[in-house]
């Protein structure tokens, strides 16, 4: 697996449940080490996500997402599996585009400055706090959420 990581451009892996076990030992803490030993972005795509799951950030892992889209049974997402994994890489796929852009867009206008609008009718939220770091080193910006304004 460390000789595909090596040349891989991304790594897709998954779990059943992703939660604070997922970091301690189990695949994706060792998918994820490697991603990290190798400069290699990792997503973990699980059936859900539960208590804990962000610990596996702390694991090398880069992005998480589950594949459930809506409420259902634990029976009924069993057996819509494939149909829910096949629609949930498609959305991960889509914000794996929408990060290409960005990039291309940032590097392209050359911008100094960059926000990011993250909009929600509920809960209404207004935080600001640093992305720069998460995009790119040579830009400044703000994550701002106009919620209640």
């Amino acid at each position: 697996l460390e000789a595909q990581v090596v040349w891989a451009a991304l790594v897709v892996t998954g779990e059943g449940r992703i939660d604070q076990t997922s970091a301690m030992g189990k695949v994706l803490s060792g998918v994820g080490s490697l991603g990290r030993k190798h400069h290699t972005p990792v997503i973990a795509i699980g059936g859900s996500l539960g208590p804990g799951a962000d610990k596996v950030y702390d694991a090398g892992i880069t992005a998480v997402a589950d594949i459930v889209d809506r409420p259902m049974t634990l029976a009924d997402a069993m057996e819509q599996g494939a149909e829910l994994l096949e629609r949930a890489a498609g959305r991960t796929a889509r914000m794996l585009q929408a990060g290409m852009l960005l990039s291309e867009s940032i590097n392209h206008t050359k911008t100094a400055k960059l926000c990011v609008l993250i909009y929600f009718i509920k809960p209404p939220i207004t935080k600001i706090a640093p992305i720069n770091a998460l995009i790119n080193p040579h830009t400044s910006g703000a994550f701002i959420s106009l919620a209640d304004k």
